[in-house]
Formats: structure tokens, C-alpha cells, sequence
């Protein structure tokens, strides 16, 4: 982390700029909280980026703070990995690998259809459709050939697509009214716990550095992520994670998400947007078929079956679970085996998605006269598909 990656962030008269950036992703976090939609820091912040990105603003996120926005959310997703969900796990380990694994199975078919069929560049497909792990597949995926502004739309596409459906179904299903969740600003600042907030400052601040020196792809996000549990499940030291600390997480990864938007991305997007939201569909109908199978031989009631196996918006799905009665300990315990399973399987995935490109590539242009497009051997892109940088 050098001087020159601040300074590329903060060049002269993009002072503002900032500020504007600023006052955009308030306003747009504060109309997300409004229609009660999901990771309304990260999506205010993408879509403040997209409008100052569109109109050539120049402005970057130095690197050192895109570093820290992604360790503070990989020590976000390590408190998920409690003791309690842990045992459930492993007492429901045969159904959680079955349904985990044909959700990944699903997917995979979806991304590599839209892989094969060059819809979008690269490996795209196969991090966009990842059921789940939003954040965490769209801060990986740049880091293994795909285009991260591309993956961030599929990704949210589906994480908002999921949960207004998970709430549809629950309400068809008979559940009762979600309890009233405490304000955002509750959530901002809850009651102040500094000793815990300075470790987990500490611990953020190392992992991103070692993250970052060890040069481990996607280092800075995984590392926190498994040091964070080990400290959970031990209790060596207290962390503490604040509204407000996420918050400037979320939006630095969405910042730098949505300043990387330009107007050829942005239309390349919009033109693959009937492809992507049927992958999403295909996704959610699978899932679907996944619960009315646990109904029929495992004896699950549907509200559980189904919000178990709904690949995504994991909020939403456990603020569902504890206002219908559902069995929460088993929904999130199969949420949490996804998350996990889905973060680890993203890189080989990906990987076997390159070659594959690769080999089709070759065989292509070994069989076709026309020489006018050629392979980008890093991607496994053609150059009239790639979106302009």
C-alpha cells in the first residue's frame, strides 16, 4: 500500500466530487431503507458510483481502503460461522450437503450455459449465478478473470429478486407479519462497545495488510474471514461490529464497484439483462423443486423446506423464519453450509470454467476461417465482447 494508491484516489479538484459521491449514497441508502430492500449500503453506494462514473467524474477508491472495505466484510461473514449453527450443521449434515450441493449443481449449470454461450465475458456467469455469497463472489471474482461490475449486477439482481420472493411465498404459506425491525439508525449506532470495536478495527487492519502482502488471491477478504471465526468460537478476544463500521464497508466495496461503470458496460448490462434474470428464475424455480422434495420424503413443512433452500437474501429469509415459526435453527444452519460451501467452491469452479473457455476457444478459432476475433487468453473473452475499461 504506496502513497501513489492514495493519491490516485484524491487528485486535485475531485474534492466535490467526493462530496457529491457522499450526498448521492446517504440519498440512496435512505430510499433502499425505505422499500426495506437488502444491503442498502453496498447497492447506494454502487448506484451513487454508476452516476458519477457515467458522467467521467475520474474518480478511484485508493486501493488501501478497497483492501479494508473487503477485510471488515469477510470479518462480517465470519459471524455467521457460531457454535450453535455449527452443531446444526453437523446434526442435519446429510440434508445440508444434499441441498447445498444441488444448488450449486443448478448453478453451475446456469453459469456455464451463460459461460458457453458468451452472453457475458469470461468467467462472469459462473461468479454472477453463485447461489448466494453475494459480496463475498463479487469481491473474488475480479480476482480470477471476471468482470466485477457484471458480477455485482447478477449477484444483487438476485439477492433483491430472492427476497421479495421469499416474502411473497412466506405470506402465501401463512406466515405471520415480520416483526418491526429497529431502525436504521438503531442499527447505526447501537450501544457503544469500544473495547470490541478497537479489536475488530485491529484485526481488520491486519488481515487486509497480510491479505495484501501475502499476495493470496482474494487474500483480504478470506483471511479475515477465517480469523474472525476462530475468534468467535474462542473467545480469545471480543469483536464488535458496528452499524456504522459496516456501513463504511459497504460502501467502499460499492463505491469501487460503481466508479468502475461506464456507459458500454452499462449497456452491455442491460442488453444481457433478460439472459441473466433467467438465470436467476431457473435458480429460484430449483430451488423450489429442492423444497417440495424435502415436503415429500423428508417431512419438512413447506415454509421451512423453502426457506432453507432459497438460494439467497439470508437476511431476509431468517427475519421470515422467527415472525412465521418456522424452524430457524435448521434454516439458517442450511443457509450457513451454503455460504460456506459457495465461498469455497467459487475459485475451483472458476478455474474449470477458464480452462474449459480456453479448449472452446482454441477448437473454435482452429475452425473458422475468419481471424477477425480473437481470444483474450486470460478471460476467455472475444475482443468484441469484452466491455470497454
Amino acid at each position: 500500500m504506496t502513497r501513489s494508491s492514495f493519491s490516485a484516489g484524491f487528485k486535485r479538484r475531485h474534492g466535490l466530487y467526493w462530496i457529491i459521491l457522499l450526498g448521492l449514497t446517504l440519498f440512496f441508502i435512505a430510499i433502499l431503507e425505505l422499500l426495506h430492500l437488502p444491503a442498502s449500503p453496498m447497492l447506494g453506494g454502487i448506484i451513487a458510483g454508476c452516476f458519477l462514473s457515467m458522467r467521467d467524474a475520474g474518480l478511484q477508491v485508493p486501493t488501501p481502503f478497497f483492501l479494508l472495505g473487503q477485510s471488515l466484510i469477510g470479518l462480517m461473514i465470519s459471524q455467521s460461522f457460531s457454535l450453535p449453527v455449527l452443531h446444526g450443521m453437523l446434526d442435519n449434515w446429510f440434508l445440508a450437503l444434499m441441498i447445498v450441493l444441488s444448488a450449486l449443481l443448478f448453478a453451475l449449470a446456469a453459469g456455464m450455459f451463460i459461460t458457453v454461450r458468451q452472453y457475458l465475458p469470461g468467467t462472469t456467469g459462473i461468479w454472477g449465478t453463485s447461489p448466494g455469497a453475494a459480496t463475498a463472489m463479487t469481491l473474488m471474482s475480479e480476482a480470477y478473470g471476471a468482470d466485477m461490475r457484471l458480477v455485482a449486477v447478477m449477484q444483487y439482481l438476485r439477492v433483491m429478486v430472492v427476497s421479495i420472493l421469499a416474502a411473497v411465498v412466506a405470506g402465501f404459506l401463512g406466515a405471520e407479519g415480520a416483526p418491526v425491525a429497529r431502525s436504521f439508525w438503531d442499527y447505526l449506532f447501537p450501544p457503544v462497545d469500544w473495547e470490541g470495536t478497537g479489536y475488530a478495527l485491529l484485526v481488520t487492519l491486519g488481515c487486509a495488510w497480510l491479505g495484501h502482502v501475502s499476495r493470496f488471491q482474494a487474500g483480504p477478504f478470506i483471511i479475515p474471514m477465517f480469523v474472525g471465526t476462530i475468534l468467535l468460537n474462542t473467545g480469545i478476544i471480543p469483536i464488535a461490529l458496528p452499524g456504522w463500521l459496516l456501513t463504511i464497508g459497504f460502501a467502499l466495496i460499492g463505491w469501487s464497484i460503481g466508479l468502475r461503470f461506464n456507459r458500454a458496460v452499462f449497456l452491455y448490462a442491460w442488453r444481457a439483462l433478460p439472459k441473466i434474470l433467467g438465470a436467476i428464475f431457473f435458480m429460484v424455480a430449483t430451488s423450489g423443486l429442492v423444497s417440495l422434495l424435502l415436503v415429500l420424503f423428508a417431512g419438512i413443512d413447506p415454509l421451512t423446506a423453502y426457506l432453507a433452500t432459497s438460494p439467497g437474501g439470508v437476511d431476509a429469509v431468517a427475519i421470515i423464519a422467527v415472525s412465521s415459526g418456522a424452524d430457524m435453527v435448521f434454516i439458517m444452519a442450511i443457509q450457513t453450509a451454503r455460504l460456506f460451501l459457495v465461498i469455497i467452491s467459487g475459485p475451483p469452479l472458476a478455474r474449470v470454467a477458464t480452462g474449459f473457455i480456453r479448449k472452446r476457444m482454441h477448437t473454435k478459432n482452429e475452425t473458422q476461417d475468419s481471424p477477425g476475433e480473437k481470444s483474450d487468453e486470460k478471460n476467455g473473452e472475444t475482443s468484441e465482447d469484452k466491455p470497454d475499461e
